[in-house]
């Protein structure tokens, strides 16, 4: 199969690794990779994407929580919301502030058809050191 770029356009010679908001497909495979984003108290949106009007998805969101390379020990409170037509379907939460809590959180779940999908994070603090990262990894079904 080609691969195919989140507009639906042959990669030809671009990385289909590459970050961004919008979804990415290699063969039946899909995936949508943010990059980092800065810890903030306001509002980010991390992916946005639609899936087709003949095809769901099955697949993971996955939320990692702010880390600081030059010092680990420091780390933010972060949720992620992620939305269908605008509907929240689920709330995830990070923590790596406090050492027993969750770094990652996964969330496994089906994305109809015709869905516009929308996640957006939210820290308890601003530092541009801690970073996040939301990604999507699935399969399409036709």
């Amino acid at each position: 199969m080609a691969l195919i770029a989140g507009a639906g356009n042959p990669l030809g010679g671009s990385a289909p690794s590459s970050t961004g908001s919008s979804l990415n497909y290699i063969g039946e495979h899909v995936h949508a990779l943010s990059g980092n984003f800065e810890a903030t108290t306001n509002s980010q949106t991390t992916l946005q994407f639609s899936t087709g009007s003949n095809s769901y998805l099955i697949g993971e969101f996955q939320i990692l929580g702010g880390n600081n390379f030059a010092s680990p020990a420091n780390g933010a409170v972060t949720v992620c919301r992620i939305k269908y037509n605008e509907e929240i379907v689920a709330m995830l939460k990070v923590d790596t502030e406090n050492e027993d809590m969750p770094a990652i959180t996964i969330w496994k779940t089906l994305i109809p058809p015709d869905t516009k999908v929308k996640c957006e994070i939210l820290s308890n603090e601003d530092t541009a050191t801690e970073l996040i990262q939301n990604n999507f990894v699935g399969r399409v079904y036709f």
